[in-house]
């Protein structure tokens, strides 16, 4: 791995589609990290619908991190105006997004903050969901692969998010990935469907957290924080490697 070393864990949080709330799931699971006592920051390496304020690109999901920790006020290394996908923003600025530079990001945007370099937890979002192209060669699942961080799989939770759910999850086992939670976001406790998902989900993903997580309102990341404490606590922070098999101690459903 080129990058990201500075932290002793690491999340690569992805999701099975756009817009199915994976940026208030990272600030909200950087805000439980940060209320359980440990380090933490998130990173967001690749950003595209960026607001241009005097004519330098402002990131919007960097801009929810900050709400939670300024210490995760950092710009991406690429940032796009149009929204959206990367490779495709990108190629309307005549450039072109160089998996490299995003391993290198950690070294090249952290290290020079003593306190962010020796963080305990490092929270790394992508872009949309696990194959959206960075370039005409590569996806976000190379940049995964070659992080090798567990992954954090946000999933809307909805008819059909089974499989979507199983979909994704096949994918990144198939390339050797491990995944650390499932989050199925803006669960309706009322709803049948939403129920029924959540329990066959967790029947059939052992070894995954499981974690079902209402919607909540905007900005509200200390109460979302609290529908991942039990995922925190199921976590072996002296041997990382056994997290996969604590994790399946941890399913909650979001009160």
């Amino acid at each position: 791995m080129m990058g990201f070393k500075g932290a002793r864990l690491k999340f690569f949080v992805t999701a099975v589609n756009t817009e199915v709330g994976k940026t208030f799931v990272t600030a909200s699971l950087l805000r439980a990290f940060l209320q359980s006592g440990r380090t933490a920051i998130a990173l967001k390496p690749v950003q595209t619908g960026c607001e241009m304020r005097s004519g330098v690109p402002v990131a919007p999901d960097v801009s929810e991190y900050a709400k939670v920790s300024s210490a995760s006020d950092i710009a991406p290394i690429y940032a796009f105006k149009f929204p959206a996908s990367p490779h495709y923003s990108a190629s309307l600025e005549c450039r072109e997004i160089k998996t490299d530079e995003i391993l290198k990001f950690k070294a090249a945007r952290l290290l020079i903050d003593a306190h962010s370099a020796q963080c305990e937890i490092t929270l790394i979002e992508g872009a949309g969901g696990i194959f959206v192209p960075l370039n005409p060669r590569e996806s976000f699942l190379d940049v995964m692969r070659a992080v090798g961080a567990p992954i954090v799989l946000v999933c809307k939770n909805e008819l059909g998010a089974i499989n979507s759910a199983l979909c994704s999850v096949y994918v990144l086992r198939s390339h050797g990935l491990k995944i650390a939670a499932l989050v199925l976001n803006f669960t309706d406790e009322k709803d049948e469907i939403c129920v029924s998902n959540a329990a066959y989900l967790k029947s059939k993903l052992k070894g995954i957290s499981v974690i079902s997580l209402r919607k909540f309102q905007k900005d509200d990341f200390a109460a979302a924080a609290r529908s991942f404490e039990n995922f925190i606590a199921s976590l072996n922070f002296n041997d990382p490697s056994q997290m996969d098999a604590s994790a399946a101690n941890s399913n909650k459903t979001a009160a």
